[in-house]
C-alpha cells in the first residue's frame, strides 16, 4: 500500500529516537532475562537489589524515586522480591507508618552470583561501539535522561533531593 500524503514512511520510523530507545531496551531487556534466566530475577528486581546494597535500607517511595519507578511499580517489585526473601520491609524506627526496605543476606548472595553476569551482558550489549563511542553514548543518553527528567511519568530523585 503507498503511503499516504502527509504520514510518514517505514524507513523514518526506523530513524526515530523514540522507536530507536524502545528497541535498544526490548533487546537490553531480552539480553537480561536470557543470561539470568537460571535465577528468575527481571532487570527491575535487579535494579532494586543493587539499589539497596549500595544506598543501604530505603524507605519504599525513596527506593521509588532512586530508580525512577512509580509507586504501583515499586510496590509490586518489592513484594516479589520480599516473596523470595531477597529483601525485607521493617517499621521505620522514626515514624512506624512507614516501611523501610533492606536486601537480606540471601539478596546479596543473589546479587553477588548475578553481578558479573549482568556486567558481561552490559559489555556484550555495547560490544559493536568502540570504547569512546560506549563514553558518548553514555553521556548523551545520561544527558537526554537528566533535561527530560520531569516529563518521566515517574521521575528520578535522587536522596539528596529527597
Amino acid at each position: 500500500m503507498p503511503k499516504k500524503s502527509g504520514l510518514v514512511g517505514i524507513d523514518t520510523l526506523y530513524r526515530r529516537p523514540g522507536h530507536l530507545f524502545r528497541r535498544c531496551h526490548q533487546i537490553s531487556t531480552g539480553m537480561f532475562l536470557e543470561r539470568c534466566k537460571g535465577f528468575k530475577i527481571r532487570p527491575l528486581q535487579y535494579a532494586v537489589l543493587e539499589a539497596l546494597h549500595e544506598q543501604g535500607p530505603a524507605q519504599q517511595i525513596a527506593l521509588s524515586g532512586m530508580l525512577a519507578l512509580d509507586r504501583t511499580t515499586i510496590g509490586l517489585t518489592v513484594d516479589k522480591l520480599e516473596a523470595r526473601g531477597l529483601v525485607k520491609r521493617v517499621d521505620d524506627p522514626a515514624d512506624r507508618r512507614i516501611n523501610v526496605v533492606m536486601i537480606t543476606d540471601a539478596g546479596l548472595k543473589l546479587l553477588g552470583q548475578i553481578e558479573p553476569i549482568v556486567a558481561r551482558m552490559q559489555e556484550e550489549l555495547l560490544a559493536p561501539l568502540s570504547k569512546a563511542d560506549r563514553e558518548q553514548l553514555i553521556d548523551i543518553l545520561n544527558r537526554l535522561a537528566e533535561e527530560h527528567n520531569e516529563a518521566s511519568r515517574a521521575p528520578l530523585r535522587r536522596q539528596s533531593e529527597s
